[in-house]
C-alpha cells in the first residue's frame, strides 16, 4: 500500500505575506479584542483612567469615583461574559432597596424573579394572558 500524494495538478496555497497595522486591529477587534466593545466602557477599564499604566495585558488606573461602583467586575473570554458591580449610590433612599430583580436564560427557556411589590401589574400571567 502507497502512502496517497495530491495529484499533481493540484496548487499550491498561497505564499504569506506581512499584514499591516490597520489589518492587524481590524483582525483583533474582530476576535473580540478591540476597545468598541460596550464590555470594555465599564468602570473596571483601566483605559481612560487617571495614572493610566499597562504592562502586555496588566493593566492599572485610578477613577474619580470613590465608591460609585464600589465594586466592578467584567469578564469576557470568546463566548463567555460576565458582569457584577456594587454600587451604594443606587440604594440612597429606603424604597430602592426593594427594587430588585434576577434572571438567567438556558438554551429556549428564560427565567427571571422580581419583587411583587415593586412589579404589581403583572403578578399572574399564564401563555401571555394576565389573569391577575
Amino acid at each position: 500500500i502507497e502512502p496517497a500524494t495530491a495529484p499533481p495538478s493540484a496548487a499550491a496555497p498561497p505564499p504569506l505575506r506581512r499584514i499591516g497595522a490597520s489589518t492587524w486591529k481590524a483582525f483583533t477587534a474582530a476576535m473580540g479584542n478591540g476597545y468598541s466593545s460596550a464590555l470594555q466602557s465599564t468602570p473596571s477599564t483601566s483605559r481612560g483612567n487617571k495614572y493610566h499604566t499597562k504592562c502586555i495585558c496588566l493593566g492599572f488606573g485610578c477613577s474619580d469615583q470613590m465608591c460609585a461602583p464600589f465594586y466592578s467586575g467584567d469578564l469576557r473570554c470568546c463566548c463567555l461574559e460576565a458582569n457584577v458591580k456594587v454600587d451604594p449610590s443606587q440604594c440612597q433612599e429606603a424604597k430602592q432597596l426593594c427594587a430588585g430583580r434576577m434572571g438567567c436564560k438556558t438554551g429556549p427557556i428564560v427565567l427571571d424573579v422580581t419583587n411583587p411589590l415593586v412589579d404589581k401589574d403583572e403578578l399572574i400571567v399564564i401563555a401571555d394572558k394576565k389573569i391577575f
